[in-house]
C-alpha cells in the first residue's frame, strides 16, 4: 500500500497510509473505533467503488499489479482478496454446500460435480467446519450457531483461492469460546494465504499477528513486529492506546 487516501463525503478518513504485507503472515491492524480501518480494507478490495461519495487516492499493489490501474476491474480484485465481515453474513436461504459453492459456480472453477465436491470440502475442512456439518451439507446455513456461520463465513471466501484474505472484526460479535476457534483458524490459514486483521482488541493482536499496525483517525502512526509494538513501542499515541489512555484527538 503506497499512500492510500480515501475520502467520504468529502471527509479525510484515511490519510497517506503505507505499508507492506509478506506471505505467510498476519498484519493486524488496531485503533479506536472510527479511525478508518474498516474503510481501509474496503479500499483494497475495491468495494468503496459502490459508494458514489467516496473517493480513493493511492496504490495498493497485489502480485505486483496496483488494483487501481484503470485497466483492472474490480470483479478481478475481488476473486483475488477475500473479505470476512463483522457480522457472519452466510446467505440464509442456501443451503450450507451452496454457500460455499456459490463463488466457484459463478467463476467456473469447477468442470464437473466431483471437482466442486473437492472445493468445498477443502474450504470447510480448512475452516475447521467440515467434521461439524459433513451430514448435513444440504441443510439451511440459517440453522447454524453465530460461531459456525463465520466460519462458514470465512469457507465461502477460500473457495475462490484468494492471495489475500480481510477479516474485519471476525470476532467481534461472537463469545470467548467461538473467538478462540476463530483466532486458531487464522494461526493455521496464515500458512497458505496472508491475513489482513483489524480489530479492536489488542490482546487478539498480541495473540495472533506477526506483525500490527496502529491507525489513529486516518494515519498509521506505527506498524513492526507485534512483540516490538507491545513491549517498546516508538511512539508515545501507541503506547497509551495500549494502556487504554488514549481518548480522540483535539
Amino acid at each position: 500500500m503506497r499512500n492510500l487516501n480515501v475520502w467520504l463525503s468529502g471527509r479525510h478518513i484515511v490519510k497517506n497510509v503505507s505499508f507492506e504485507m509478506e506471505d505467510g503472515t498476519v498484519f493486524a491492524l488496531m485503533g479506536p473505533s472510527g479511525s478508518g480501518k474498516s474503510t481501509l480494507l474496503r479500499a483494497i478490495n475495491r468495494l468503496l467503488d459502490i459508494y458514489e461519495e467516496a473517493e480513493v487516492r493511492g496504490e495498493v499493489i497485489l502480485d505486483g499489479v496496483n488494483v487501481y490501474d484503470p485497466a483492472v476491474e474490480p470483479p478481478w480484485v475481488r476473486r483475488r482478496v477475500g473479505m470476512v465481515f463483522q457480522y457472519p453474513n452466510p446467505f440464509p436461504h442456501m443451503s450450507i454446500y451452496d454457500n460455499v459453492a456459490v463463488g466457484p459456480r459463478l467463476n467456473r472453477m469447477a468442470r464437473s460435480k466431483k471437482e466442486l465436491d473437492k472445493i468445498v470440502r477443502w474450504a470447510l475442512e480448512k475452516a475447521y467446519l467440515w467434521d461439524e456439518v459433513k451430514d448435513r451439507l444440504h441443510a439451511p446455513a440459517a440453522k447454524l450457531s453465530g460461531g459456525q456461520k463465520q466460519r462458514l463465513s470465512i469457507a465461502r471466501a477460500l473457495a475462490l483461492r484468494p492471495r489475500l484474505l480481510l477479516m474485519d472484526e471476525p470476532t467481534a460479535n461472537l463469545d470467548p469460546v467461538a473467538t478462540e476457534k476463530i483466532e486458531e483458524l487464522i494461526v493455521e490459514l496464515k500458512k497458505e494465504i496472508p491475513i489482513l486483521l483489524v480489530t479492536h482488541d489488542p490482546q487478539q493482536a498480541a495473540r495472533v499477528a506477526d506483525y500490527t499496525g496502529f491507525l489513529y483517525y486516518g494515519e498509521l502512526v506505527e506498524t513492526g513486529p507485534t512483540a516490538k509494538i507491545f513491549t517498546e513501542p516508538e511512539n508515545p499515541l501507541t503506547e497509551r492506546y495500549l494502556l487504554r489512555r488514549l481518548g480522540a484527538p483535539r
